[in-house]
């Protein structure tokens, strides 16, 4: 945003436009990317939520290594997001998905 000031200050009004043009089209890429992994997120929580009450039914408590894993993992995914993290939020996703489905398998 800086760059557009300091253009616009030196009257150069088509490099501001530019510069502006590229600001506005790096923020479309970044809120789509934000919505997509906010689908996602939202996606792998109703997932969770699902598996932990199967994993309740079954005996798998709280207390499970790998369960306590998962949960730890979709929480640092949804903070990252707030963060606005999607790197970090992906990447625990991504996490979460490879634990889940070995809960899973133990179901």
């Amino acid at each position: 945003m800086s760059a557009v000031e300091a253009a616009s200050k030196r009257k150069s009004w088509s490099h501001a436009a530019t510069l502006l043009d590229r600001l506005t089209s790096d923020l479309d890429v970044l809120a789509s990317a934000s919505g997509d992994a906010n689908e996602l997120l939202t996606y792998v929580q109703d997932e969770w939520s699902a598996l932990r009450k199967k994993l309740e039914s079954r005996g798998i408590k709280a207390i499970d290594g790998e369960r306590a894993a998962c949960e730890k993992v979709v929480a640092a995914a949804a903070d990252a997001h707030e963060k606005g993290d999607l790197e970090a939020c992906l990447s625990s996703l991504g996490q979460a998905d490879e634990i889940m489905e070995k809960l899973r398998r133990r179901v």
